[in-house]
């Protein structure tokens, strides 16, 4: 257990979170294992969460792009958890979700003077 909530989080390895429909957790974990870009992987089949962890620098934007392209095709999205040093990424979050407005509105009338989690994720 101790490996598996380490996965990604140490040494020099760039981390995403890929999050899709359970139905299509099986089509996006072949995919993965289809690719020799891709180091460890780790899923929770009641959640359709994969963590899939990216080892070395190596063409690392290419390959970011490939494993979060997947989300898209399986119908869900991604988050870049982590990424090495020096690596600079553009996208962390995936495209704008279409409630991108109602979530900001909810965060402006529960948090008003933006004291909660500031500069994080779209709705700041």
């Amino acid at each position: 257990w101790e490996s598996l909530a380490l996965l990604g989080w140490e040494g020099h390895s760039a981390l995403i979170r890929l999050m899709v429909p359970r139905s299509r957790l099986g089509d996006v974990w072949e995919a993965l294992k289809g690719t020799s870009a891709v180091g460890e992987v780790a899923a929770d089949v009641l959640s359709g969460t994969v963590w899939v962890m990216l080892s070395g620098e190596r063409a690392l934007g290419q390959r970011l792009a490939a494993v979060t392209a997947l989300a898209e095709r399986y119908d869900g999205h991604f988050l870049i958890a982590r990424v090495p040093e020096g690596i600079e990424v553009t996208d962390r979050w995936g495209p704008m979700p279409e409630t991108l407005a109602l979530m900001r509105t909810l965060k402006q009338a529960f948090d008003p003077d933006s004291i909660l989690n500031p500069g994080r994720f779209l709705v700041s």
